[in-house]
């Protein structure tokens, strides 16, 4: 079985910029037969997990495995952010696999081997999973890695651990993206007391993400550089490309991976079971257009799209999604710099400062406050408890938070009317 292991050695890691669909990529590629993959974002946190975990010896670090993926086994106890409990024609079956069965053919590896390297770790994981659910394995299979953001030393594990690492980064039009990213913070509790508007313009227009631990995700910039032998190289796709040209978008990444045709690419799965999309988004079967139809109005002014098409141009014109600005576009875009000071849609949900006060009140919790930094510490310190004070505190944290995110704006604004060369990926 040990044997088994040498013979994986390429990976092909998937990179998100914003929200642009790296999950309908992976169930593209979910059943290829040269594909070794895991469902959603099941494999993103294996590196963590071992950077954690990888002094402990083979029994108990496949009990800390199982403790910390029960959701794997029993997807039921944890919410289903990606659509994973609504698989199938009917929508009514879930992806998991037997806990007994991955164990068995997991300890079957690790039984076999001297030491249990990271590389090792990774491609047991995959074949335990795979084998559980008795697929058929091609040794000559790329694994299917979903990097999705992580911080650039993990990418770096992978190209050291692997002789053959390619990244393919989803890239989708800025507008859109905003749109949907904007809603997936929106949506969740843990993110309430981030200033919106700022999470989605650092991470789209400055590749860095405030939501995630700000740092550099490298969702539109390379995670490493093209190595001269081929073995090292990032290139990207656009979303819209797969909805639209999905045949041929497909192809190229065939060709790309040197995989063969399967008809398998074009039907959207995870685990063999058909997928319909996260939940949050547009339920549908594959690719198709309904995603790109969506016009976000419950988020975007016109007038909000007018400005952030604008302060955009650096990006649509690296990803082909806008020409370079002309004169008239550039006057145009000295004209729009004061426009910048008013707030955008997004910036006047007061469902989410009502979310916010309401979390403040629910806690009871004065460490809450130091969320908001300096002002919550010193209103708590100063004043009783009370809504006035909430709303006090929500009221002047968000004023501070919109006077930052303008310095956002206008950096993205600044480097649409430079138009400096920068290190984009590459389109595939």
């Amino acid at each position: 079985m040990s044997n088994m292991l040498i013979s994986f050695d390429k990976v092909i890691a998937i990179q998100n910029c914003g929200s642009s669909g790296t999950l309908l990529i992976q169930s593209l590629l979910d059943n290829h037969p040269q594909i070794l993959s895991l469902p959603a974002l099941h494999g993103q946190q294996l590196l963590i997990f071992w950077e954690n975990h990888d002094k402990l010896d083979a029994t108990h670090l496949l009990q800390a495995f199982l403790q910390d993926h029960q959701y794997w086994f029993h997807p039921e106890n944890r919410h289903d952010e990606y659509g994973l409990l609504q698989m199938g024609s009917n929508m009514n079956e879930q992806v998991h696999v037997d806990q007994e069965l991955f164990s068995t053919y997991l300890s079957s590896m690790w039984n076999d081997l001297t030491q249990l390297t990271r590389k090792d770790f990774i491609i047991s994981i995959y074949l335990a999973y795979n084998q559980a659910l008795n697929r058929t394995i091609d040794s000559s299979s790329w694994i299917l890695y979903p990097i999705h953001s992580l911080p650039k030393k993990y990418a770096l594990q992978l190209t050291s651990d692997f002789s053959k690492v390619y990244f393919l980064h989803m890239i989708r039009e800025p507008i859109q993206n905003m749109g949907s990213t904007a809603k997936h913070i929106n949506r969740y509790g843990h993110w309430i007391n981030l200033y919106l508007l700022s999470c989605v313009i650092s991470q789209m227009l400055h590749d860095i993400a405030i939501h995630a631990g700000c740092y550099q995700v490298h969702g539109m910039y390379p995670y490493v550089n093209d190595v001269i032998d081929g073995n090292m190289q990032c290139r990207a796709i656009r979303l819209e490309d797969l909805h639209k040209n999905s045949a041929m978008s497909l192809s190229a990444i065939c060709k790309w991976l040197n995989l063969s045709w399967s008809d398998t690419l074009l039907e959207s799965s995870f685990d063999g079971k058909l997928w319909h999309n996260r939940r949050e988004s547009v339920r549908q079967l594959g690719v198709g257009t309904k995603t790109l139809a969506q016009k976000h109005n419950d988020i975007f002014m016109s007038f909000d799209k007018f400005r952030l098409n604008f302060i955009s141009n650096f990006f649509g014109l690296a990803f082909n999604y806008q020409k370079k600005f002309t004169i008239f576009k550039k006057i145009g875009l000295v004209a729009i710099f004061p426009l910048l000071f008013l707030p955008f849609k997004m910036e006047l949900l007061i469902s989410r400062y009502q979310k916010q006060i309401k979390q403040l009140r629910e806690t009871n919790n004065p460490e809450i406050r130091k969320i908001l930094g300096r002002l919550g510490k010193s209103l708590n310190y100063h004043f009783p408890a009370s809504k006035i004070v909430d709303v006090l505190t929500i009221l002047i944290y968000n004023l501070v938070a919109y006077m930052s995110c303008r310095k956002l704006l206008f950096l993205a604004w600044k480097k649409s009317l430079v138009s400096r060369q920068e290190n984009f990926v590459k389109l595939l």
